[in-house]
């Protein structure tokens, strides 16, 4: 695997008052817990550890609800204009294999830290939007999407070694290669798309299943 780069450093943002905080993530444990029982006060713990352990205590606590994404085509959504994370409501109790991983969460656990990446991975389109004040044209200025582009990559590579990941991300871009113009991944480099499902797309399943101790066995 390739050599992980320095990681870049936590936005110059003040942090948010802890005081405030914890008091915004105990009235938000209570209400989620009223709409979603038995997992609803989980998703602000797991959203509150993830703000004070990865993003420097930066964020302000957003919605976070279980539903329905566009066409059942993505397992979150961050959706700047209302402050909210929607995750795709299969993700503890799965109906069926849309995704190919429904049947080992279900039979054999493992859906909850499964459900804990997709929230970090939404957490990363929050810190990059509210903290770090990029907007979709400048990702499209400076990249192809919300996944290739050089703020996602730069959170991308601060974050993985600090969860246990040996990755490596770099914006893909068109490279003429033998005469043909492709996308162009440099050797070692997560592919497109491993940058749109990071971590999980990185991930062993079985570290999901309790099967294995490390995100990437050797």
């Amino acid at each position: 695997m390739a050599e992980t780069k320095a990681a870049p450093t936590l936005a110059d943002a003040p942090k948010v008052d802890n005081q405030r905080l914890v008091e915004q993530i105990d009235a938000l444990r209570n209400a989620a817990e009223i709409i979603h029982p038995g997992v609803g006060r989980k998703l602000y713990t797991w959203w509150d550890h993830f703000n004070r352990e990865y993003f420097g205590r930066q964020m302000e606590p957003p919605g976070i609800q279980f539903g329905l994404t566009p066409h059942g085509s993505k397992l979150g959504l961050w959706r700047t204009s209302e402050n909210v994370i929607v995750l795709h409501r299969s993700l503890i109790k799965p109906s069926g294999d849309a995704w190919g991983f429904a049947r080992d969460l279900e039979e054999h656990g493992g859906g909850e830290k499964f459900c804990r990446d997709v929230l970090l991975h939404e957490m990363v389109h929050q810190y990059i939007r509210t903290v770090r004040g990029v907007t979709n044209d400048d990702e499209e200025a400076e990249g192809t999407s919300s996944h290739n582009n050089p703020w996602w990559v730069a959170e991308a590579n601060r974050i993985s070694p600090q969860i246990g990941l040996d990755v490596t991300a770099s914006v893909i871009r068109q490279k003429r290669v033998d005469g043909d113009v492709t996308w162009y991944v440099p050797d070692g480099h997560m592919t497109m798309s491993e940058l749109g499902g990071w971590p999980y797309r990185v991930t062993d399943g079985r570290w999901y299943t309790g099967e294995v101790d490390a995100r990437q066995p050797e």
